[in-house]
């Protein structure tokens, strides 16, 4: 197998250390409840519908 190239793995690690924290994140201010996450989840849309907005 040909070696891949460092900057594959960093970029790979990157990615697992974002996914990671958004996860725990997501985890962390959502309680258990389903629906308390679906709000938060719509509200964060919505937040971010708005910061599109502003850009």
């Amino acid at each position: 197998m040909p070696q891949m190239m460092p900057m594959y793995w960093l970029l790979l690690f990157l990615f697992m250390l974002m996914i990671m924290y958004m996860y725990i994140s997501i985890l962390y201010f959502s309680p258990l409840s389903l629906s308390t996450y679906i709000k938060f989840d719509s509200m964060k849309i919505k937040s971010m519908k708005k910061l599109n907005l502003k850009w």
